[in-house]
């Protein structure tokens, strides 16, 4: 019996390596800006604009003035939610203010109803109370 021959294996076709595409149309960038203004995902954005999320984040890695327009695009709804929540507060928003404290810095300023021993509310109640109504706290004051 002659021995079997191994037949070479076929050949894989060398593929060239895709070019990545990248977003430099400027009607393209104006969309995703303006998407991302309204507090947009990324999917979101891209389908507005018209363009595929992988092209969006090759854009993103290899061109820092797009990466610099898309992250200012990207905070404007936040900092104009915080202008609006300052301009509450200093109008004297006791509750918008609160909330956003409680947003911000959750670990100092949760919700919590400390109550003592005796089954009376704790001091720290009574002053998230008079924060949340200052109204019905001045009604209910004993300084009268």
């Amino acid at each position: 019996m002659p021995p079997e021959i191994a037949s070479p294996a076929p050949k894989k076709k060398q593929s060239r390596p895709r070019a990545q595409v990248v977003v430099k149309n400027p009607n393209i960038i104006d969309r995703l800006e303006e998407f991302f203004r309204a507090d947009a995902t990324d999917e979101e954005a891209c389908a507005y604009a018209g363009i595929g999320e992988r092209t969006f984040y090759n854009t993103l890695k290899r061109d820092k003035s797009f990466a610099k327009r898309i992250r200012r695009a990207q905070y404007f709804p936040f900092i104009l939610m915080k202008k609006t929540v300052i301009k509450a507060a200093n109008a004297g928003d006791g509750k918008l203010a609160l909330r956003w404290l409680k947003a911000r810095q959750s670990e100092r300023y949760h919700e919590k109803t400390i109550i003592g021993a005796d089954g009376e509310r704790n001091a720290f109640a009574d002053i998230a109370d008079s924060i949340i109504n200052p109204k019905r706290d001045a009604e209910d004051s004993d300084f009268d």
